[in-house]
Formats: structure tokens, sequence, C-alpha cells
């Protein structure tokens, strides 16, 4: 009988350890702490990449994941990441020459991107027209390919049309000289005061360390004033065969506009807000006017195209709480985009040119990066929009890196529809003279 009341104790005694135990399971998967089950829900919908120039990737799972999606923004959370620039020299032409996008518009002036390339010739070299086209920070050995590329096919009939929608100029003198050669036939006392304008526009621009002169401001003003009545009293844009100049009417619009707006202003986090508010307002009009039939491939940093930036927490950057251009896009543009976020686990990266710096990748239990890394694959995408198998996962914010140092939290889904992982990374070699 004894025997049998311990039996009985030693059963009862492993139910109650059974039970409790998998209750503490349950809500640890409920939570999301559990080690494994975020590893288990996306290993098997992951697809594996392969970075560097002798890679090879079958990117045909993009038919399923993006889909009908007019826009597809990639974002990168670091400038400067050599397997980032790997990736678009790869990804892009098969965007192109297997779903039908006929755009890819870079985080550079609107105005000098869309008329060197207008300008540019199939026997030129493909270095001025990275050197002309985008700012300094994509003009680098990796994206030398896709810049061939576009050249190539810009005389066939599926050209891809290289476009930009930034507001800020690009510390060169190639639209002012542009501009000048645009007016000489028209009244060559016009083309020195141009030069000039963009000359001390740029200058403004970029003045970090103080504020700009009223005086000065008045002076732009009035100076660009002067411009768009002089183009519209001489038809010039009206009169030009290519659909390319009608971008210098809505740049110099956009010029009055940075003027009265941002460069009366000193701080970072209200540059900010002026900035993408106008980057907005242009690739809004690159889409429904410019190309209003043509499907769109978007480069920016992450910041700029995540989807809900205002949503993102402490984040500890000039960005914080505002909303950005991703989120201020209209609805009708947003509904048929797919946003991809670019994410790096550690290496070093080189974010403007000699401005080099170490990922901090000391990440901790459950941050985006250290769950990514887990995966048997170096390189990887992970869709996740419709993606059912993250939800466990999704249902509170993750931390990940920006720039690959500063955390921030949100919630997957609510920033991302999908996601490119890179283990280990390396700078970019940025070229000396891209011109």
């Amino acid at each position: 009988m004894q025997l049998t009341k311990e039996l009985a104790f030693y059963c009862f005694f492993i139910l109650l350890l059974s039970v409790s135990t998998f209750l503490f399971l349950t809500e640890k998967e409920a939570n999301g702490d559990s080690d494994d089950i975020p590893i288990r829900s996306f290993e098997e919908s992951v697809y594996p990449l392969s970075f560097g120039s002798d890679g090879v990737n079958d990117f045909s799972f993009l038919k399923d994941v993006i889909g009908d999606s007019r826009m597809v923004f990639l974002g990168e959370t670091s400038h400067g990441v050599g397997e980032f620039h790997d990736f678009y020299t790869k990804v892009i032409p098969y965007l192109h020459s297997e779903m039908d996008f006929e755009v890819v518009a870079f985080e550079s002036d609107m105005a000098q991107t869309a008329i060197s390339y207008a300008n540019a010739s199939i026997n030129d070299r493909p270095q001025q027209l990275m050197g002309d086209g985008v700012l300094h920070i994509w003009q680098t050995l990796e994206l030398m390919p896709l810049f061939e590329y576009i050249q190539e096919k810009k005389d066939t009939t599926s050209p891809l049309h290289l476009a930009g929608f930034d507001i800020q100029p690009h510390r060169n003198e190639v639209y002012g000289d542009f501009l000048g050669e645009l007016f000489e036939n028209i009244d060559a006392q016009q083309v020195p005061e141009i030069r000039e304008l963009e000359r001390m526009f740029n200058t403004a621009y970029y003045r970090d360390t103080e504020l700009n002169s009223p005086d000065l401001l008045d002076h732009l003003m009035e100076g660009y004033k002067e411009v768009l009545t002089f183009m519209a009293e001489n038809e010039i844009v009206e009169s030009e065969d290519t659909d390319h100049l009608a971008i210098l009417r809505v740049s110099m619009e956009e010029r009055l506009n940075t003027i009265e707006h941002l460069l009366p202003l000193a701080e970072p986090k209200e540059r900010y807000a002026v900035r993408d508010k106008g980057m907005a307002r242009q690739l809004t009009w690159l889409s429904e006017e410019m190309y209003p039939d043509k499907k769109i491939i978007v480069l920016a940093h992450g910041d700029h195209v995540r989807k809900n930036n205002s949503r993102v927490l402490e984040t500890n950057t000039p960005s914080e709480g505002l909303k950005l251009m991703g989120e201020l896009l209209p609805t009708s543009i947003r509904e048929v985009s797919y946003t991809i976020g670019l994410f790096m686990h550690s290496g070093s990266a080189e974010r403007v040119r000699n401005q080099f710096f170490t990922i901090n990748d000391e990440h901790e239990e459950g941050d985006l990066e250290w769950m990514l890394n887990k995966s048997e694959q170096r390189g990887l995408f992970l869709p996740v929009k419709g993606n059912r198998s993250l939800d466990p996962w999704l249902i509170k914010p993750v931390r990940a890196k920006n720039f690959g140092l500063t955390k921030e939290r949100f919630l997957l889904h609510e920033q991302y529809d999908g996601i490119v992982y890179v283990d280990r990374v390396r700078p970019v070699k940025y070229l000396s003279s891209a011109r």
C-alpha cells in the first residue's frame, strides 16, 4: 500500500511538472521570448542571397513576394556598405528585365539626375553619368556595373530610366552649367547670373555651422523667381523635345520652397523634416506626372523610405518622431508599394568618403540582427508582408541598429515588407573621380 501511494505521488508530480513546463513554454511563445520559436518560424521562409561580384542569385521568388507592386523601395540602414551596392547591381537589372520596372530613382537631386540622364550618350563613359547624375554616396566601384547597364539600355526599346527625387544639390557645377547653356542662345547675359545663383544655393544649403543671412535668402529667392519668369516668357520647357526638361520648372519651384523653409533653419531635425516633405512631393510628381504608367525602383537610406518612421521608438537621431518621405507619400502610392530594409550584423562601412566606421556587433538577444544571424544563411531575404509564420514574432517591437550603430525599436511589419540581411559587410570603394 505504501508503494502504491509513493507511485501515485510520483506520477502526480511528473504530471504537474509536465503541465507547468507546457504552460511556461506556451507563455514564452506568446510573449515572443523563446530563443528558438522565431528562428523556427522564419528559417523555412527565407531565401538565400549571395553577395560579392562573383555571387549568383535566383531572384525569381521576388515575383511572388513583390507581386504587382508598382513601386519598390530599397532602404539601406547605412550608406557606404559594399554588400548593399552589390545587391543593387544584381537585383535592379532583374527587376527591370524580368518584372518590367522601368525607372530607378536615387536619393539625388531630381533635376540634375534627369538632365544628366537625358544628355548621356552611348559613347560617353558610364563614370560621367554616375559623376554628374547622382550624389557622391552612390559613386562607387560596386555600382559601376549598374550604370553601365543603364547606359547600355538607354537608346533601346526597353530603357531603364535614371531619376532622382531629392531636393539637396550635388555640390558641383553640373546643373548650373546646364542652365547656362540652355539660356545662352536666348540671353547670354543671364548665363553668369544663373551659374552664380546655383553656386550660392549650394553654399547656403550646406552651411552647417551658421545661419544664412536674410539678405542672402532674399537674393536667392528673387533670383530664382526671375529664372522662373524668364523660362515662362521664353517658353524654354515647352519648346524642348524631351519631357525631362519639364522637371526644370518643378525643380525651380522646389528651390523656392527650400529657400523659404529649409535654408533659414539650423537644427538638423527641422531641416530633416523639410527635406523629406520636398522629397515626397518630388517623388509623387515623378510617379504621377513624369512616369505615370511606369514601375519605379527607389534607392535611399531606410529612414526616408520606411513606411511609418514616426512610430519608430528610441532612435536618438534627428529623424526621431518625424513623418518622413515614405510616410508622407499619398495613399495611392503607399498602397501599391513594397518596402525592403537592408540590415547587417557586423563589419565596417564608409558612410561618406573617408569616414570609415565599425559596425556595432554587440547585438542583444532578441535584436533583429541577433535573430537573423541564427539562420544558417550568411545572406538572406526574409519576406515580412503576408508571412504568417512570423506572427509570433511581430506582436511586439523588435530592436535593430540604424547606421549599424544606434539602436531603435519598431514593429517590423509597420516599417518593412521584406528584409535583406548580410552577416558581415565591407566598405564601398568610392571612385576618386567618377567623372
